[in-house]
């Protein structure tokens, strides 16, 4: 009789084993908190329509985090919460105008035809799909900022310590 419960058991915590990798989802993702809606395929559409407006040089203009971590963290930890609000509603909206008019994934469209739309999505008469487009592009644009080749060769930025003059007449 123990022997059966125990066979029984081990088959159960056997099969139990074989199915578990395919029923969870073990890809560790950065949880924002203020964000919790978003799935993977938001941020993807996010970091899209961010390379759309600014094309990142990860060879010429390094940056210690990616543009997608860069404005969802902005997003995040810097606007006000009816701000973020409004990025939301934005997001949803361009999500809602983009499969009521293509019918297709933003990454899949031509250029001219992602140019077309986002055009459309900032002279709308939705202020939400604007402002989360101008968001978008202002966060873009921080990030390209804060690349250090930037900051040295273009704006002559010096990190700390800065210059130090040992033997200066006073």
């Amino acid at each position: 009789m123990h022997r059966r419960i125990a066979l029984k058991n081990i088959a159960i915590i056997t099969g139990s084993t074989f199915i578990l990798p395919y029923g969870c989802d073990f890809e560790t993702g950065i949880v924002y908190s203020n964000f919790t809606s978003l799935k993977k395929k938001h941020l993807n559409l996010i970091a899209s329509i961010s390379e759309f407006i600014l094309p990142s040089d990860m060879k010429n203009f390094p940056t210690p985090e990616n543009r997608l971590h860069f404005i969802m963290t902005m997003a995040n930890d810097c606007l006000l919460k009816k701000e973020r609000k409004l990025f939301e509603e934005g997001f949803e909206f361009f999500q809602l105008s983009l499969y009521s008019e293509r019918n297709e994934r933003f990454e899949k469209l031509q250029i001219n035809q992602k140019q077309e739309f986002i055009l459309k999505g900032i002279e709308s008469n939705k202020p939400e799909i604007k402002m989360f487009l101008n968001y978008i592009k202002e966060f873009s644009i921080l990030h390209f900022e804060t690349s250090e080749n930037y900051m040295k060769n273009y704006l002559n930025f010096e990190f700390m310590p800065g210059r130090y003059n040992g033997k200066v007449q006073v």
